[in-house]
């Protein structure tokens, strides 16, 4: 074990810890629970600054530290409450959704992203308009999904100011179990409220209305992207290469994202520290001839401070991109003011700030991986560097990378498995692969981007298309070697919790040589050993059916003891609805290529289906059918507006539960609700959750 504090963890030089952990638990319990009385959160703060003043004084000078401290720390926790609550519509009385507007205007607030059917947009609301054509200021951010017309598709960037009618939504909840949650991911942006529109729903009233410096950065954006369409003549190679320089991902297909992903590579098509780190290490480079002047260190610093913030702004200012801009910018002043920086509270500092700035992204998934691989390059990394490193430079190279690889993986393994149930076993090969490969496109498309020089960029457009497309395809060999990624598991927030205290206690244990570190750790792995394995027992021995909610299709399945049966009307179980809906639960209990698919009924065409489950009938209802002829079942999935009377269903099938699923109209749901509303053998599955039946 190390026997000294190689990584300076004491709160002396760390003393940002504290007030970050402050007002991070501030932000939670401000997320989580809302505030009823949120006017006096700034009576609370005025009282926190009185304290804090009021400990200076002589009288209280035998308990200053701790009175200055109780004060300091209760301020920042509910700075972080007041924060993340200002801006709800439950405590914002001037947010849209509060204001009785026939009218919305609003400016968009981010480049349109362009889907098969629709265009995605948020909004930042401005005015509400009522009936008398009053008008007030409002606020908050909107989605908007305008329905795509090929005869009449308007364009819309950002900045342009749209008036439509107030149709807005609740945004979408999840509606089967463990389906990515939409709402959750739009809350954590701000938007708690959606508004489908279609092409004449809207008009356009204005154009760049929106914040100057993000407008000119998305037009030179625009322009840049349109230089290597031009040069680079393989569009995949084009879709990496944009993605990978400029943070733009709309275009890159699935299959080239998952090739990155199940590597554990997707981090290079995510601009972040390390592409803003090849920005700064090129312009120390070719700047460092200013130092020969006076004041050209100054000089160097300013320039080097500019393009790094206007890359920042280029590439849409990210959580990660944000950190490593506002560390870099931590590490420029300390060139100036010649003060070492600890890398810790720097770090700190930049989460301090962004946190300040925008509460929200403390819920982000970006901005938790973003920094849990930051901390554990910078704790694991120093750790591993003193236990074993070669002297030989050509050597000491690739097993630094491996030791940075490992330390941001491990450290990122919490949130990965939790948020998205994989883990890509060959990540360290293909990192190690794609890091030269990576850099090259890197430096090699700020070229193309810098040098308006047509027969240079032709040269580098000739470089980058045959350097790209031999990266894809090696990362593309690995994600397909057997065992390459694990799907499926099973890692819910208490299995997070334990894993992350294991990281600790072992970068605590071998930083200090303290047993009792090691002690801790060993408890902790051993009560997440017997954790996991419990939840696994349950699931195994789990028996249970499922109709998911997929729109008008169908989802039938059926879980028992490790095996599970899907019946559905789609041909393939990659599709990506199935992908999206229902693999995310199955996959918890039986793996993917295990689970039994059945294609059923045909969607051109009316038919009726019994199927038998065991000892469980269920019938898929969508034609007339003759009620004296049947049988008993257990379950009735009427569709496609049938003719069958639903009270004569209820008489025939006393002891059936009738689900009226998302192929049926409108029409028939509002008779539905309106008729039996107090029909407990009824389940209206479209637009609710998908029905669960556990046990046999």
């Amino acid at each position: 074990m190390v026997k000294t504090d190689i990584l300076q963890l004491s709160f002396s030089k760390v003393p940002l810890f504290k007030p970050v952990l402050a007002l991070a638990i501030g932000i939670v319990f401000g997320k989580w629970y809302d505030l009823i009385h949120i006017a006096y959160l700034p009576c609370v703060i005025v009282c926190c600054f009185i304290l804090l003043i009021v400990s200076q004084f002589k009288i209280c000078s035998n308990f200053r530290k701790q009175l200055f401290s109780i004060g300091f720390y209760i301020l920042m926790f509910v700075l972080g409450m007041w924060l993340i609550s200002i801006n709800k519509p439950t405590t914002d009385p001037s947010h849209f959704a509060n204001s009785n507007a026939s009218q919305l205007i609003g400016v968009v607030d981010d480049e349109p992203v362009f889907k098969e059917k629709t265009i995605r947009f948020p909004l930042r609301m401005i005015h509400a308009v009522d009936s008398n054509n009053t008008s007030k200021p409002v606020n908050g951010r909107l989605l908007v999904m305008l329905l795509r017309d090929s005869l009449f598709d308007q364009v819309l960037g950002y900045g342009d100011v749209i008036v439509f009618q107030n149709k807005i939504t609740d945004t979408s909840a999840p509606l089967n179990p463990y389906e990515f949650d939409y709402r959750s991911y739009l809350t954590n942006k701000q938007i708690w409220y959606q508004c489908i529109l279609n092409v004449t729903g809207y008009k356009k009233i204005a154009e760049g209305k929106g914040n100057f410096l993000i407008d000119k950065s998305l037009e030179l954006r625009k322009k840049l992207m349109a230089r290597f369409k031009q040069y680079l003549h393989n569009e995949e190679a084009f879709q990496i290469a944009i993605a990978l320089i400029f943070g733009y991902r709309s275009e890159v297909e699935v299959s080239t994202m998952d090739a990155f992903r199940n590597t554990g590579t997707i981090h290079v098509l995510s601009v972040s520290g390390l592409h803003v780190s090849l920005v700064f290490l090129l312009l120390s480079y070719l700047l460092k001839i200013l130092d020969r002047i006076k004041y050209g260190k100054l000089i160097r610093c300013v320039l080097i401070f500019i393009v790094i913030w206007g890359y920042v702004i280029l590439t849409g200012m990210s959580p990660p991109i944000m950190r490593a801009g506002i560390m870099i910018s931590f590490f420029i002043v300390s060139i100036i003011s010649k003060r070492r920086q600890i890398a810790v509270n720097t770090l700190l500092a930049s989460a301090l700030l962004i946190l300040l700035l925008s509460p929200q992204y403390l819920f982000d998934v970006g901005f938790q991986l973003s920094y849990a691989a930051i901390l554990g390059i910078l704790l694991l990394f120093p750790i591993l560097k003193d236990l074993w490193c070669p002297s030989n430079r050509w050597l000491k190279l690739p097993v630094e990378y491996c030791y940075v690889s490992i330390a941001a993986q491990l450290f990122t393994l919490p949130f990965a498995l939790y948020y998205f149930g994989q883990f890509p076993l060959y990540f360290l090969f293909a990192n190690l692969f794609i890091a030269l490969p990576s850099t090259i496109i890197m430096y090699l498309g700020i070229l193309l981007a810098a040098i308006p020089i047509d027969i240079l960029s032709v040269i580098l457009g000739y470089l980058l298309d045959p350097i790209i497309l031999f990266s894809v395809d090696g990362l593309r060999f690995i994600a397909q070697l057997p065992m390459s990624v694990f799907h499926g598991i099973i890692w819910d927030a208490v299995q997070s919790i334990t894993l992350s205290l294991i990281l600790l206690f072992l970068i605590l244990a071998f930083n200090y040589g303290n047993k009792r570190m090691l002690v801790m750790m060993m408890i902790c792995l051993f009560f997440l050993s017997s954790y996991s394995v419990a939840i696994r027992l349950f699931l195994n021995n789990y028996k249970g059916y499922r109709i998911y909610n997929v729109r008008s299709s169908i989802a039938l399945a059926n879980i028992k003891q490790g095996k599970a049966i899907l019946w559905t009307t789609f041909d393939s179980i990659n599709h990506p609805t199935l992908k999206y809906a229902v693999l995310p639960d199955l996959t918890r209990y039986v793996r993917q290529e295990d689970v039994e698919f059945v294609n059923i009924l045909s969607v051109d065409k009316r038919m009726n289906l019994e199927i038998q489950i065991g000892e469980k009938r269920f019938l898929i209802l969508e034609d007339i059918i003759n009620m004296d002829s049947l049988s008993h079942y257990n379950c009735v999935i009427f569709r496609k507006n049938n003719k069958n009377e639903i009270t004569h269903l209820l008489k025939y099938f006393k002891h059936a539960t009738i689900i009226i699923d998302g192929s049926n109209s409108q029409r028939i749901i509002d008779m539905v609700e309106k008729d039996f509303l107090n029909t407990n053998s009824i389940y209206l599955l479209k637009n609710n959750f998908a029905y669960v039946w556990d046990g046999d």
